[in-house]
């Protein structure tokens, strides 16, 4: 009987061990399963590292429009967010040159480049490693030509087609023009992570500008309802992704009515995120209440990562997941 029960505890071993030699070594979806039950698709086998861009402001929401919403007053509020950010878990910044104090006009942006170098000075030394993502909505050519020589800018993320700001038609729809801006970008060695804010736009993406214009591997990063170009709902962030080739990576960024759903459904699907006041300033509960900081949805996102047993990337691995030129 002794020698029956070990032969079958002998052979229950050796089947455990096989199988686990055989197992991926990546990370396995979590238990997080009502973002899998809401995102109507099969979870991924195993996850990449979660990349979090931090976007703590941006142009589209401001104190103006939200008064109850502690926004980075000046530039050294901004930098001490920007390292809160990095503190919790993000790998890189999307960067806007925030002014030492409001201008006679009420802008709190400084685009000038003295302003701009000392802000990625400041990220360079106080935040090793952290990718920069450089916004450059406003920025004239001579910044663009700074940004170009500064070789800590690894991102820009242009909007090409034809898509609302502001609320008005911008952009163009000739392939020509939207291509040009990429070459331009791509020469100078800094990644194009085009910006898709509707189903359509990202069609005209798609369409035209692979290839010659823009090259594999493909970055997208993808933004419901921004500047109402679509409603904010998982249905529109699905037929956008469905839009973009299955082998691209996409970045989802947290907007402003449901931020902590579009996480959840990002993270869930295997993509990476941008978070922070420049798209979102209001958090769910049992009320909709302002954020405190950008750095508290940077801990949300780390939160539900655990919950899903998927890793936060390093500045290292970002580099690599984004496929970073420099």
């Amino acid at each position: 009987m002794k020698k029956i029960i070990s032969y079958f505890l002998s052979t229950i071993l050796f089947v455990v061990l096989l199988s686990s030699c055989g197992r991926d070594s990546s990370t396995p979806p979590g238990t997080a399963s009502i973002y899998f039950d809401w995102w109507d698709q099969t979870p991924p086998a195993s996850y990449d590292p979660l990349v979090i861009i931090a976007a703590p402001i941006g142009l589209e929401l401001s104190s103006e429009e939200y008064p109850s919403v502690p926004f980075p007053a000046d530039r050294d509020e901004y930098l001490d967010e920007v390292v809160d950010c990095y503190n919790s878990g993000a790998s890189v910044v999307h960067l806007i040159p925030v002014g030492l104090e409001p201008d006679t006009a009420g802008s709190m942006f400084d685009w000038g480049w003295d302003n701009y170098t000392f802000i990625i000075d400041y990220v360079r030394e106080n935040c090793p490693g952290m990718l920069i993502w450089s916004d450059i909505t406003e920025a004239g050519s001579d910044i663009i030509d700074s940004l170009i020589a500064d070789t800590a800018v690894s991102f820009v993320s242009p909007v090409f087609g034809r898509y609302l700001y502001e609320g008005e038609w911008s952009g163009s729809d000739l392939p020509a023009f939207n291509g040009s801006e990429i070459l331009f970008w791509q020469l100078a060695a800094v990644k194009v992570l085009p910006f898709i804010v509707s189903p359509q736009q990202a069609d005209f993406v798609i369409r035209y500008l692979p290839g010659y214009y823009l090259t594999a591997p493909f970055h997208f990063a993808i933004a419901v309802s921004w500047e109402n170009n679509t409603a904010s709902s998982p249905q529109v962030l699905n037929a956008m992704i469905d839009t973009v080739p299955d082998t691209s990576v996409k970045i989802i960024a947290c907007t402003q009515d449901n931020p902590s759903e579009l996480m959840g459904l990002a993270i869930a699907d295997g993509h990476h995120i941008v978070v922070g006041m420049k798209y979102a300033v209001y958090w769910p509960g049992d009320t909709f209440s302002p954020l405190a900081s950008s750095a508290f949805m940077v801990d949300k996102a780390v939160e539900l990562a655990a919950q899903m047993n998927r890793e936060v990337a390093t500045p290292e691995q970002a580099r690599i997941l984004l496929d970073a030129y420099r």
